[in-house]
């Protein structure tokens, strides 16, 4: 929508629910018909509606906030981080356009980096913001890994900034995912502790989401 691609959205929208009617279909044939989709709705209620503590395997990152949500909350939660993504993302495009000059189309690398960078945010808020994340989901921060080791041409940051920004941030949040390094902080509770490292892995990596987003680099070489 940002960038005015309004037949592409359409035509991914168009995609997503052909996708979905196919998947139903054919799972609804496998299984002896339709109903089995509502009893895997009721199944995944009843599950919801369970307390799930980290000590059961649930990394949730609300835990460590406090945060008690119900469904709408955790639908209002999760309209203002992306929000923040998309007012993030229309800001540093304003400042691009003004250094680069009116009239001037923005490089088309850059357009593909948004879209990665955007997928990754996606995908850590969808952590932030659920009830019930177990371990392997932390599977979808590797997107936004890919992003902040991305190389850059001009960073926005230079000397010892650029250094922390672009290389040792992401290098502690990979190794926090991994969880050995931080594991025997709290070794009595080894579920706290993957966590709590999970989380702030995940929030480290959001952070410097929004940081590229605002000071992205326009002129990337050897990306792909």
């Amino acid at each position: 929508l940002i960038r005015g691609q309004y037949e592409k959205l359409l035509t991914g929208l168009a995609g997503m629910v052909a996708g979905t009617v196919f998947a139903v279909s054919i799972s609804s044939w496998f299984f002896g018909g339709p109903g089995i989709w509502i009893e895997w709705f009721h199944g995944l209620m009843n599950l919801m509606s369970g307390e799930f503590v980290p000590s059961q395997g649930n990394f949730k990152a609300v835990y460590f906030a406090g945060l008690d949500l119900s469904t709408k909350g955790q639908a209002v939660l999760a309209l203002m981080f992306c929000a923040l993504t998309l007012g993030t993302l229309w800001w540093g495009r304003k400042r691009d356009t003004l250094n680069r000059g009116v009239g001037q189309r923005p490089d088309e690398q850059r357009g593909l980096i948004e879209y990665a960078q955007l997928y990754a945010m996606g995908c850590l808020i969808q952590m932030f913001v659920s009830s019930l994340v177990w371990l392997h989901y932390y599977v979808l921060v590797i997107p936004m890994l890919l992003v902040a080791f991305r190389p850059w041409s001009e960073p926005a940051a230079r000397g010892t900034g650029s250094i922390v920004l672009h290389r040792i941030l992401p290098l502690l949040a990979l190794l926090l995912v991994l969880d050995g390094p931080v594991g025997r902080l709290f070794a009595s509770d080894p579920a706290a502790s993957s966590n709590l490292a999970n989380t702030f892995a995940a929030s480290i990596l959001f952070l410097l989401g929004l940081w590229q987003l605002r000071f992205q680099d326009a002129r990337v070489r050897g990306y792909s």
